[in-house]
């Protein structure tokens, strides 16, 4: 949880991950920085990691407003990147997503998948279930599938200390739908979803 990480101190964890479980995929994940500097704090680590051990590597930032960056990542190694934008209805999006409103927008998040899924192995749109009416979730895969890229289906669940503490969980039953849509969307377009080796989680 230190705010700053040494190369080092990466390089070391990384290699202990790799030796002690056989990684074979790093995820790198920023939220907001003045001036969009997120990638350019990242990239000593992206070229370090790739560099020493070579392991799949993904990105999650919000959307950098110059996307020739995207392909400068690309040439780096990095084989995903992923725009955490959560809500699909721009008025839930405002609402529950008050500061990325503020300084991307919908829109912005929306321009970088697009751009992005012409140019990595994948890319995702990461959404949050439960928050919003499930047709507006299936909207969004939906859309994010017709963009050439893979949906990231969180479901919204209430943690202490955070504004939505007390909001309740959605139903089982409500996300049935959403996840065989998900599902089917990404089959009937030919994305491929759990293809990359010993990763635990549904990238």
């Amino acid at each position: 949880d230190a705010e700053d990480k040494s190369l080092n101190d990466v390089l070391e964890t990384v290699g202990a991950a790799v030796k002690e479980n056989r990684i074979t995929y790093v995820d790198f994940n920023t939220g907001h920085y003045h001036g969009d500097t997120y990638l350019d704090i990242l990239e000593p680590y992206i070229r370090a990691v790739k560099k020493k051990y070579g392991l799949l590597i993904g990105v999650q930032t919000p959307p950098h407003h110059d996307l020739k960056r995207y392909r400068a990542l690309r040439k780096m190694g990095v084989n995903r990147v992923s725009f955490c934008f959560e809500i699909w209805d721009r008025e839930i999006f405002a609402s529950v997503c008050p500061g990325k409103n503020t300084h991307y927008g919908l829109d912005r998040y929306l321009e970088a998948i697009e751009y992005c899924a012409g140019i990595f192995n994948t890319t995702n749109g990461e959404i949050v279930a439960g928050l919003e009416p499930p047709e507006k979730t299936i909207e969004a895969i939906d859309w994010i599938t017709s963009a050439g890229a893979v949906p990231t289906v969180c479901v919204f669940r209430p943690l202490q200390g955070t504004d939505f503490e007390h909001v309740p969980p959605p139903k089982t039953e409500d996300m049935i739908p959403v996840f065989g849509y998900l599902y089917e969307a990404c089959m009937s377009r030919g994305l491929m979803i759990g293809v990359a080796p010993n990763i635990k989680v549904s990238l």
